[in-house]
């Protein structure tokens, strides 16, 4: 099967990581339209996978890796028209995503050796509309279920054992929820409902039911893109109106992060992807009507993808970013799309330099200044209260130097 050739061939090259640089991943072989996007990309950042144009499809689902190159992945059924891969288990065991025929959705797994496995719903609903995210393992899924009549569509969790099960969504909102990503360990679930208080993230454990992520102060809605691999952190964006940012929430508490080239009136950004520790976030910010692919870290703020990697000197090849979509938990590989020299959008993989650990200090371990850029920041702010705890549980949970 193809898809156990990718991984096959993927872990028998295993070897040292290779230096930072950015690689277009190029699209299936027979679209007139050839455009290609990733989603998502295995813990050691060496399988890809996302959507392509094709010869044979309108959209097809492809897995990438450096041995073999970017391959289709074909449909559930004869009749489908489209595909996409959105995720991958942190191994690169199993890839998930969904088939779309006529008006029907299938929730879908590839395996290695078997292929597509499509996932029936449960009998009240009509459709699983697709998987969105796994664990680590792979024996933990999430995504939606949808019925017509009535319309809803609601947060769903799916495990082997035990089929899919109903998360619901919030109280109030228009019956339209979709659980976007899961922890390592599939016990927290990150998903985006819509409430009575307008569009909301939550968070979900068997325990202790759903926790809501509320938008920052200022802002009138928040929706969730990603979940550190232990849960602690979530990000997505604050939007209002035709503005919005992106925004990380570590322990239910919302951080808005700066734009990388603030334009008044004229930006927008959202976070799509983040690391094990939470200190690299990727997305993408639309300013002064450019859009681009973004990095944040903890150390530098919000950085254009594009400077990052020119400044390591990485040869773009003509290409610029145009989001990023997805990040592997050490921070290093980067994936999404990005257009090129002929003017298609295409997927792209880029390797970035090492993070470097924390910072740690004395107990009072807070700055003045809140982000790198800002007055006083690196400087102690002259108390220890709850907020230098709130830093020191974050680094400690990756080792300080």
């Amino acid at each position: 099967m193809r898809i156990a050739a990718a991984i096959v061939a993927a872990l028998a090259f295993a070897g040292a990581a290779p230096a930072q640089s950015f690689t277009p991943l190029g699209h299936l072989p027979g679209a007139e339209l050839r455009q290609s996007f990733a989603g998502g990309v295995s813990d050691d950042g060496r399988i890809v996978v996302g959507m392509s144009n094709s010869g044979s499809l309108t959209e097809e689902a492809f897995v990438w890796t450096e041995e073999t190159g970017m391959e289709g992945l074909g449909t559930a059924f004869d009749d489908d028209e489209r595909s996409v891969a959105y995720s991958i288990n942190g191994d690169g065991s199993l890839i998930v995503g969904g088939t779309v025929g006529v008006r029907v959705y299938t929730a879908v797994r590839w395996l290695p050796f078997t292929g597509i496995r499509p996932v029936s719903p449960p009998a009240q609903f009509e459709y699983a509309k697709s998987f969105r995210d796994a664990s680590r393992d792979g024996s933990t899924l999430v995504g939606s279920l949808r019925r017509e009549y009535p319309i809803e569509e609601v947060a769903a969790i799916w495990t082997e054992k035990t089929g899919f099960e109903s998360l619901g969504g919030l109280a109030g909102g228009y019956d339209v929820a979709v659980a976007v990503a899961v922890s390592a360990d599939g016990s927290i679930v990150a998903a985006t409902a819509e409430s009575e208080s307008g569009q909301r993230g939550f968070l979900w454990t068997r325990e202790g039911g759903k926790r809501v992520l509320e938008p920052a102060p200022g802002w009138g809605h928040a929706g969730v893109s990603d979940l550190s691999p232990d849960g602690a952190v979530a990000v997505g964006s604050c939007t209002g109106g035709n503005s919005g940012q992106a925004t990380r929430w570590v322990g239910g508490e919302p951080e808005v992060l700066a734009y990388a080239r603030p334009v008044p009136g004229r930006n927008r950004s959202d976070a799509f992807g983040v690391s094990r520790d939470g200190r690299v976030i990727v997305g993408w910010e639309l300013s002064d009507g450019v859009w681009s692919g973004t990095v944040w870290t903890e150390e530098a703020g919000m950085r254009r993808l594009d400077d990052v990697l020119t400044e390591l000197g990485v040869d773009m090849m003509g290409y610029r970013t145009i989001e990023a979509a997805r990040v592997t938990p050490d921070g290093r590989v980067v994936v999404g799309y990005a257009v090129g020299p002929s003017g298609f959008n295409e997927a792209f993989r880029a390797e970035l330099a090492p993070t470097p650990p924390p910072r740690c200090s004395a107990a009072d371990l807070t700055t003045t200044g809140a982000r790198p850029g800002e007055a006083g920041y690196g400087v102690p702010d002259g108390a220890v209260d709850a907020a230098d705890l709130r830093f020191f549980v974050r680094v400690w949970r990756v080792g300080c130097p």
